[in-house]
């Protein structure tokens, strides 16, 4: 078994495209095999692909992954308020997080449980 990384091109229906950046190959997975990673890929992100006799059988996907918060609600402010609020993320994914994170924060997410982590140090601008 070999792991080669590979260059995530584009998804179309139920299959997901990557290319292998040296010989310029692309291979065709089945997105169902992927699992909620599917919704995390970007294009042109080097993704881990696992071999086995040359045919492609799993992606190696981080388990956590940086993204940037696409909108949310102004948080509320005081005691008795620590209760998460909606977000949507970037790739279109919404998630529940804490009421301090605003439009623009990078943030760090379980991609098994859409879970949020915690809050990635400085800020990022976000322009739509």
């Amino acid at each position: 078994m070999t792991i080669k990384p590979l260059q995530y091109l584009y998804m179309q229906g139920e299959s997901v495209t990557f290319m292998d950046p040296t010989t310029y190959e692309q291979i065709t997975l089945d997105k169902r095999a992927m699992g909620p990673a599917a919704g995390y890929l970007t294009e042109d992100t080097p993704i881990p692909v696992l071999f086995h006799d040359e045919k492609p059988l799993a992606v190696r996907f981080p388990k956590v992954i940086e993204m940037t918060v696409a909108s949310t609600g102004a948080g509320f402010r005081g005691q008795g308020h620590s209760t998460d609020k909606p977000a949507t993320l970037t790739n279109g994914i919404e998630i529940l997080v804490p009421q301090f994170i605003e439009t623009g924060d990078r943030i760090k997410v379980e991609v098994e449980t859409n879970r949020y982590v915690e809050r990635v140090r400085g800020k990022t601008t976000f322009k739509l």
